[in-house]
């Protein structure tokens, strides 16, 4: 199985979920503020370039967001409150013993008919294969939500098309009562053998009632039946995957990223001047381990020069100015040769928008090392206020240091 497959199995228990939220429980407002949110992750997440994506630290940051949020409706939605214990207890598959496979060509009023016996049924479930070709997905769903919307307690739905596959479901309705038989114990998600099977009817009592009656069986067609009319969801967004120009993408992405870049400038320094900055703190509350015990009490003062030494320089500079890039020159040659100095990091506050990674391989041949972007979190925590500047460790204090820039300001 490829990973765009995995991918969209871990989508569908969502949207199973999804379903049911959709009409289970009145948004309080709360839940509103978090639709909200959720919204605007959906928003931003359409602005996000390609190249953004790939980068591991803004896949690590969207991750934990997305987490975030998941938390905060489980707990604030009884739907996915009980949905996360019930996972918690068991497989979500094996909490429904029965699979009814549904399709939107059966029509509003066979659908609604199948609901409606389903509905008083929590083992049972409707399975959807897909979503009508060139309909969006949230227009798919409050189609479906709709249709039972009136329904208490609301019917079991999920959007699965991985079921028709394993199941080789081809026509709806199909039900399918399933075994405590595993079969395929070693597999991530199990897959329950059938126990009894029967196609063109919709109600799940007569199915159960088979079971009860011993006569478990393959019944084959024992009423009208219909074609699938949505298409595998997996297949439509592998299609849609394929059609992409990654190659065309990833070009856009790259012509955007300086565009999109926020640059922390300083102004220039006009004469030599050193700081010393400590970087002493004072603890407000007490730190403790697991088991409770103090590691550290309030009031405590650290320093981190005291646990771990800084043996780096960090050199601060405008990439632009080539008066700066003449200074910061000579001054990492000396720093390189420096033995308390084991590594050099050189940061810049500005690079050319129009030519960003033309400018960025420039000044990285020029020092023969890769060049970082200046963020307003090293800047505030070592005081920085013009360029060129370096910042060493000396004992417990940061050292910075601004270098004149000969000529005075650039005109």
């Amino acid at each position: 199985m490829n990973k765009l497959s995995v991918v969209c199995i871990r989508c569908f228990s969502v949207l199973a979920l999804s379903l049911h939220t959709l009409y289970a429980n009145s948004l309080s407002d709360q839940d509103m503020k978090i639709v909200q949110q959720s919204q605007k992750i959906m928003a931003q997440a359409k602005e996000k370039d390609f190249a953004d994506i790939l980068h591991p630290s803004k896949m690590a940051e969207e991750k934990q967001e997305a987490m975030q949020l998941y938390h905060q409706l489980s707990e604030t939605n009884p739907t996915l409150k009980q949905a996360r214990q019930d996972r918690q207890q068991a497989s979500y598959y094996k909490l429904h013993k029965i699979l009814v496979f549904a399709s939107l060509a059966m029509g509003e009023s066979g659908l609604k008919a199948l609901l409606k016996r389903v509905h008083t049924l929590p083992q049972a479930v409707v399975v959807f294969r897909g979503i009508p070709k060139g309909m969006p997905i949230m227009k798919a769903l409050i189609k479906i939500q709709s249709l039972g919307a009136q329904l208490k307690p609301v019917p079991n739905i999920m959007l699965d098309p991985t079921l028709f596959k394993t199941y080789h479901v081809t026509v709806a309705p199909t039900m399918i009562y399933l075994s405590d038989q595993v079969i395929n114990p070693e597999a991530t998600r199990p897959v329950y053998k059938p126990l009894a099977r029967v196609e063109g009817l919709s109600n799940p009592h007569w199915l159960i009632n088979q079971v009860k009656d011993r006569h478990a069986k393959d019944f084959g067609q024992a009423g009208e039946t219909v074609a699938i009319s949505e298409p595998d969801l997996i297949d439509v967004m592998k299609e849609r995957v394929m059609k992409i120009d990654w190659k065309q993408k990833k070009e856009a992405a790259i012509k955007r990223f300086w565009q999109k870049q926020i640059f922390t400038a300083l102004p220039e320094a006009h004469k030599d001047k050193t700081r010393i900055i400590d970087p002493t703190i004072t603890v407000t509350r007490n730190i403790q381990a697991p088991n409770g015990q103090i590691i550290v009490p309030a009031g405590s003062s650290i320093n981190p020069l005291h646990m771990r030494p800084f043996d780096e320089a960090l050199v601060v500079f405008n990439a632009t100015d080539q008066k700066e890039l003449a200074c910061v020159q000579q001054a990492v040659q000396r720093l390189r040769y420096d033995p308390a100095i084991k590594k050099v990091i050189l940061i810049t506050t500005q690079l050319n928008r129009t030519q960003g990674w033309k400018d960025y391989k420039q000044v990285t041949n020029l020092f023969e090392a890769p060049i970082f972007l200046l963020s307003p979190d090293i800047k505030n925590r070592f005081q920085l206020e013009r360029t060129p500047s370096i910042v060493t460790a000396e004992g417990d204090h940061f050292i910075v240091q601004e270098l004149a820039i000969k000529g005075g300001p650039n005109v």
